[in-house]
């Protein structure tokens, strides 16, 4: 029994220093954010017969595990709700993400670019529609301390959906400004 507590110990101690991360991005750390934001889409997905355009507040949980340094890997789930004129539109969304932050141990802002594939849920008062889309971004994150940065960007995402009452599909597009915060673990 001593001997194995022993063997235990020499390893842990051993890995310990092997897996510690030295900032932000680093090989092994966790981002865990969100952003908030406001959306307006077009394309015929989106507008009403009179081609307006639909007006979003959306709520974007995410997170990522870095599994180099810069180079992250993980998901993120979407919320959004929307009306235009009488009709409202609820929208849950999740699907995976990677992303890539440049910058080192010195950084104080990190641009980033990610992309990410999605399964989308869109429904309203006898209306239900679902599909995937395809998104990709660009911003930074500006280190408020050494773990928790402000973050901006925004993003652009096409989106092609079956609409269940009329089995039809319908494309279109978003183009988002996001702002958030997000809390670097590592």
């Amino acid at each position: 029994m001593y001997r194995s507590l022993m063997v235990l110990g020499l390893l842990l101690g051993v890995a310990s220093p092997a897996l510690a991360q030295d900032y932000a991005t680093d090989r092994g750390a966790w981002l865990l954010g969100g952003t908030v934001s406001y959306t307006s889409d077009g394309g015929e997905l989106y507008e009403n017969l009179d081609g307006d355009r639909q007006n979003t507040a959306l709520l974007n949980p995410r997170a990522l595990y870095f599994v180099s340094p810069g180079l992250a890997i993980g998901g993120q789930v979407v919320v959004q709700y929307a009306s235009q004129g009488d009709a409202s539109f609820t929208t849950l969304g999740i699907g995976p993400e990677i992303a890539y932050y440049f910058g080192g141990a010195g950084s104080t802002v990190y641009p980033f670019v990610d992309a990410n594939v999605s399964y989308a849920n869109l429904s309203s008062e006898g209306f239900d529609a679902s599909g995937f889309g395809f998104g990709f971004g660009a911003g930074a994150a500006f280190m408020l301390s050494p773990s928790v940065a402000l973050v901006g960007g925004g993003s652009y995402t096409i989106e092609n959906l079956s609409v269940d009452q009329v089995d039809e599909s319908f494309s279109g597009n978003r183009f988002r400004l996001e702002l958030g915060v997000s809390a670097f673990i590592f």
